[in-house]
């Protein structure tokens, strides 16, 4: 063998294995054979398993700024919410969105501000609402000697 696979491995403070330099060595080698390698063999397995190693570093650095988007990602989120978070807890919320039209609750579902099942519940009740006040008002205004009719 044309190279020291121990000084290589101290260059990487062992975190190199002997069979990964002999693997990559068998493969540069066929390379070297047909034609010189620029680096010569042993510079170009150390130019390989720094290269290597450089990449495991930033993808342990791409993790850690993952996380940290996903940190902001949801600081974001709750930054829309939180108000809303704290009535919820307090067990005002749905008290508090009743005041307030449909078309704004759809608009603070769309946004994340509520839940979907919030304004669900809101919507069908006040429908029900609708849909009995209609039918009372509809009843009283064809009420006559206390006998209904209907109309066509």
């Amino acid at each position: 063998m044309e190279i020291n696979i121990d000084r290589i491995k101290n260059r990487f403070g062992n975190k190199v294995l002997k069979e990964d330099i002999v693997k990559i060595y068998y493969q540069l080698k066929k390379i070297n054979d047909v034609i010189k390698l620029r680096l010569g063999l042993e510079e170009s397995i150390v130019k390989y398993f720094k290269s290597k190693l450089n990449i495991e570093i930033c993808r342990e650095n791409i993790s850690k700024l993952n996380t940290e988007i996903r940190g902001y990602e949801n600081d974001l989120r709750l930054l829309k919410r939180e108000e809303f978070d704290d009535l919820r807890q307090k067990g005002s919320l749905m008290e508090f969105l009743w005041k307030i039209d449909t078309q704004k609750l759809e608009e603070l579902q769309n946004i994340g501000c509520i839940r979907g099942e919030e304004f669900s519940d809101i919507k069908l009740e006040r429908f029900r609402k609708d849909r009995d006040n209609y039918s009372r008002n509809y009843n009283e205004l064809n009420t006559d000697n206390d006998v209904s009719r209907v109309i066509m």
